[in-house]
């Protein structure tokens, strides 16, 4: 599988960094195992884990930690004595590993109790003399208790001390010394028990033992191991040619260059006979050493030093002419810079070293590419060595600061914040203007975001915009933001969308600079719960856009007024017109990094005012994704926090479930534990109670999430009040009255109100199911008017509401309207009966099963309370239909017990009909 990006270094800065390949990477790999580990068990076995990189390394915790992924094994195998071995645990998260024994499995749960990850250490130790009887038994031929292969074995024991790698090459050396032979009279292993086996060692150097059948070989073939060990461990028959030519042409003078490559294919074939050398599978162009202690011998053949320096670059500088051969080969290219590196410190050419220079920072944007930053930072650190000191900023300013710049972006998404920071400082401290600081700034502004430190971001980008001119202030009056809004609303209201759309580029480069400074803080704003101060960034843009012309925040910013209007001036026609324009510019302006922000807030935050929320779930999902393409990850995750109320509803349980589990695994592969899992689980979980995996249908406190895992975060007000709306929805649908009353008064409604009020959905669930909650209690108790009086402002919420296009709304103002003729008991059992068809039918039209089976069973309830025979009669009907629609919208939970209380009937009265009460337990049931 083959996964593409197209990043480079530039692309870096706006930040469209290739998260989303990696994102693809992880999901397809976890997407194939879960598939194929559903079927039959699988096993993984990773060699060599002690050398893992960053980027495989975050791909393997991001498999291990896979709840979707079941029935895998993976087998991690690792050297104790190298240093990386002692921080693997820590890297991925698992139990510390004992250097002897096994451990008892044990649990790391990544802070998600439904992860299971059981984890055992085995420490691989050499063979005991047994075991190398055992081995030589089966290699041989002979049985164990045979006192030949007991004799054997002990030499080799002592020869070998049980290393499985000592033992194969002890053997080797017998056989090629002529003590160990094959009889063909005997048809078997045969071998002399004398002081010629004694003098064969390989216990006390293995590669002493490597090295003497290595000077068995010729010269030439010598050189070319020698060679083929510095290009590295697995390398390319073409390119061991050319390192090779220069060589065999001293070794060879006068020999015609097609003799010289046949004698290095005859040198290469008789180091593989030698079982040196190994051809890969599948790669007749390629060859690795059969081990990599053969590898490590041939390697040290050549003293460290200035010897090995000088053999790095003129293998180095004899790739160069197969760089120019194979132009746009990106294997070649690292290759050559990784040898050109190794042995700089012996150039003198200044124009060798500009060439390095230049394959450093071609590397480095190819590292990109695949995601990889930490080898672009490095190739950018080697590339930067080579032109150290101060002159290099009066000689060369230009590739100065491009290298300083693109190092601390580089180091910033390599999470290698101090060289970023000290990057920053020399590009600052170094640079001519103002504006070519902004690069390296604002590098340290993505560093200080991505550590979460969003105070720091806000000033240090205060700061930034103060030096270009544009001074922001951090504690605005009240009276200067409203009359802000006063002038901007002024200047919209006489500008057609035409107008808006004819905006000129911004050309003044400082302003331009300052507002996107003024873009890239203005998260950490809203992070920081500051809404006065993203109020402002949005109304600055605006104003600036309007004057001086549209830059890449424009439509964020009339998107946020569009938030305004609505928020501030009730007015969803206009709310609507802001979603719509921006959207409009976005593609009139071409500004696709801009599209995950404007989607959010247009589909998610406006347009769900004015239209039915089914079709925002598209465009939300595409928002997403682009979110994920261009490293926007917070929008991104937003975008999908938004869909959670919406799928909720407006879909089967069973396909919201799914896209649930899409979304809470997705927020979780681009920004970790963050709050969007705060308020996404409860949805999956309220889904899952529904569905009826859960045996308290009322907690959320089930598989998809802990209760104290929300109730321990720092969380936003707003999402504290959102996890409290599933409790009082699930008390509202399984009939709790008690619980229902509990969660509708817990106070986080009031705090986070303010933050609710934006999401359509989630405002209008609030008003409904807080509404017949207090009807509902008004119709047990005396002296309810004040009661009453809280259902009606939400009813009248409402019906203001949907008087000005709000569409979502009208199913829950037709349920209440019928609910309130209930409460009131005054109204004729047709008049019942139409109201609550005509909100049965609207609930129907808006695809809102659940609601509508919501209404039927209150429906049932309603007629059931009028003291006449008929309308018992047709209150069956309702309870049919609520059962009926339950069972689409797959709530088979509410199915289950709704049937529980219909059978309880039958038994106590020899009869088949819908229960006089329904309710879960006497101590909370509302009837």
């Amino acid at each position: 599988v083959r996964i593409n990006g197209n990043n480079d270094l530039s692309s870096m800065e706006n930040e469209d960094n290739g998260v989303e390949t990696l994102l693809r990477t992880k999901r397809a790999c976890k997407t194939f195992l879960g598939c194929v580990s559903k079927h039959r068990p699988i096993v993984l076995f990773l060699d060599d884990v002690q050398w893992i990189d960053n980027e495989s390394l975050g791909l393997l915790q991001s498999l291990l930690t896979d709840h979707n992924s079941k029935n895998i094994c993976y087998l991690l195998c690792a050297r104790s004595d190298d240093p990386g071995f002692k921080e693997l645990p820590q890297f991925l998260r698992l139990p510390q590993m004992s250097s002897v024994g096994i451990e008892p499995p044990s649990l790391s749960s990544q802070n998600n109790k439904s992860t299971l990850l059981s984890c055992t250490t085995i420490n691989i130790e050499d063979l005991p003399e047994d075991g190398v009887r055992q081995v030589l038994s089966g290699l041989l031929g002979y049985t164990e208790g045979c006192g030949e292969i007991a004799a054997l074995a002990r030499v080799t024991f002592q020869k070998t001390r049980g290393n499985p790698f000592f033992i194969s090459q002890f053997l080797q050396l017998l056989h090629e010394e002529n003590v160990l032979t094959f009889s063909g009279d005997n048809e078997r292993w045969e071998w002399e028990m004398q002081d010629k086996m004694a003098r064969v060692d390989v216990s006390d150097d293995v590669l002493k033992s490597i090295d003497a059948r290595i000077h068995k070989l010729d010269a030439a073939t010598q050189r070319a191991l020698v060679i083929a060990a510095h290009i590295g461990f697995r390398f390319r028959i073409d390119v061991l040619v050319v390192a090779l030519l220069e060589d065999y042409k001293r070794m060879y003078p006068g020999v015609e260059e097609k003799m010289l490559h046949q004698r290095i294919n005859r040198g290469v074939s008789k180091a593989e006979k030698a079982s040196m050398l190994f051809r890969m599978s599948g790669r007749n162009n390629e060859l690795c050493f059969m081990h990599d202690r053969v590898h490590q011998c041939c390697y040290d053949m050549v003293e460290k030093g200035a010897e090995k320096q000088l053999m790095y670059l003129s293998i180095g500088r004899r790739l160069r002419s197969l760089i120019r051969h194979n132009e746009g080969e990106p294997s070649l290219q690292f290759l050559a810079a990784d040898l050109l590196n190794l042995g700089k410190a012996l150039m003198d050419d200044q124009n060798e070293m500009m060439f390095l220079v230049e394959l450093n920072q071609t590397v480095a944007e190819l590292a990109v590419k695949k995601s990889s930053y930490s080898a672009s930072a490095h190739y950018l650190r080697q590339a930067m060595s080579l032109l150290e000191g101060q002159s290099v900023w009066r000689t060369n300013y230009d590739l100065a600061l491009k290298l300083h710049s693109s190092f601390a972006w580089a180091s910033c998404y390599a999470n290698e914040i101090g060289d970023c920071h000290s990057a920053v400082e020399t590009a600052v401290s170094n640079a001519r203007t103002v504006l070519d600081k902004q690069s390296a700034k604002k590098a340290k502004l993505r560093s200080l975001e991505m550590q979460g430190r969003s105070k720091q971001v806000i000033a240090n980008g205060i700061d930034a915009m103060k030096e270009l001119g544009s001074p922001l202030n951090r504690n605005p009056s009240k009276a200067s933001i409203i009359f802000q809004i006063l002038r901007l609303r002024s200047r919209l209201n006489k500008m057609t969308d035409s107008d808006l759309l004819a905006l000129p580029k911004i050309s003044d480069a400082r302003k331009a600079a300052a507002m996107d400074i003024l873009g890239r803080i203005t998260l950490s704003m809203i992070l920081s719960n500051d809404k006065i101060a993203t109020l402002q960034s949005g109304l600055r843009v605006l104003d600036y856009s309007l004057t001086h012309g549209w830059m890449d925040k424009t439509p964020w910013a009339v998107c946020n007024f569009g938030i305004v209007e609505k928020m501030v001036f009730k007015n969803l026609t206009k709310a609507r017109r802001y979603a719509l324009l921006a959207k409009a510019m976005i593609r009139e302006f071409n500004l696709p990094l801009a599209s995950s922000e404007v989607i959010f807030q247009s589909e998610g935050l406006l347009l769900p005012w004015v239209r039915s929320w089914e079709q925002s779930i598209e465009p939300l999902f595409r928002g997403s994704e682009l979110g994920m393409k261009n490293n926007d990850l917070y929008n991104a995750a937003m975008c999908l926090t938004i869909l959670c109320p919406i799928l909720l509803h407006t879909k089967p349980l069973g396909y919201a479930m799914d896209k649930l589990e899409f979304i809470v695994s997705t927020q979780i592969h681009i920004q970790g534990h963050s709050v969007h899992i705060q308020f996404s689980r409860p949805f999956l979980q309220q889904a899952l109670n529904l569905l009826g995996r859960e045996e308290n249908v009322m907690d959320l406190n089930g598989e998809a999430m802990q209760e104290e895992d929300v109730l321990g975060a720092t969380l936003p007000a707003s999402y504290v009040a959102s996890f409290y709306l599933r409790k009082l929805e699930l008390a509202c649908y399984f009939r709790s009255l008690v619980l229902a009353e509990r969660w509708a008064e817990t106070n986080p409604y009031e705090k986070g109100k303010e933050g609710l009020d934006v999401f359509c959905p989630s405002t209008v669930y609030t008003r409904f199911f807080k509404a017949i909650t207090y009807l509902d209690i008004a119709k047990k108790r005396k002296n309810a008017r004040k009661l009453q009086r809280e259902a009606a402002k939400s009813v009248q919420w409402l019906k203001i509401h949907v008087e000005k296009g709000c569409y979502g709304a009208e199913p829950f103002l037709a349920i209440l309207q019928a609910e309130r003729a209930t409460a009131c008991r005054k109204a004729k059992i047709d008049e019942l009966r139409l109201q609550y068809d005509l909100a049965i039918n609207c609930c129907l039209a808006h695809n809102l099963t659940g609601i509508a089976a919501l209404a039927c069973e209150r429906a049932y309830i309603s007629l059931r309370q009028q003291l006449k025979e008929e309308s018992r009669a047709e209150a069956r009907g309702y309870w049919a239909q609520a059962v009926d629609l339950y069972s689409r919208w797959e709530a088979f939970g509410k199915v289950e017990a709704l049937e529980t209380m219909s059978e309880a009937v039958e038994d106590k009265c020899g009869r088949s009909h819908p229960p006089e009460e329904v309710g879960i337990g006497c101590q909370t049931s509302i009837e």
